[in-house]
């Protein structure tokens, strides 16, 4: 086990990755190793084994975080949206100016206008 941090890329398949500093660690009876999910398209289960890693620092992980997803938003919905239709980006454009974002980066057809 090192005791020296390493620097992890996490990615959901958009292109941007999100890199965290981690610390190995020595599971304990009962620390789940793996996550389980179904493939929406094909109905199959699947399972990733997870190696014992943490994050090491958690507030720096915090403000990592925060600014990967200023950085990314715009890009990550456009992968996951409809980007020609209006209705479904007004509103995400309104829900994200409820929530404090400032709208930088949104796309022009994302506009009030």
């Amino acid at each position: 086990m090192s005791p020296t941090p390493r620097l992890i890329e996490i990615t959901q398949d958009m292109g941007a990755t999100l890199k965290l500093l981690c610390k190995e660690y020595i599971p304990l009876d009962g620390d789940r190793q793996d996550y389980d999910w179904k493939d929406e398209t094909t109905g199959a289960s699947k399972i990733l084994i997870t190696p014992p890693y943490a994050i090491a620092d958690v507030e720096h992980a915090y403000a990592t975080i925060e600014r990967y997803i200023e950085k990314n938003l715009v890009t990550y919905l456009e992968g996951l949206l409809d980007s020609e239709n209006t209705i479904v980006w007004e509103s995400f454009r309104i829900a994200m100016s409820m929530a404090g974002f400032d709208g930088v980066g949104f796309p022009l057809h994302a506009s009030a206008e």
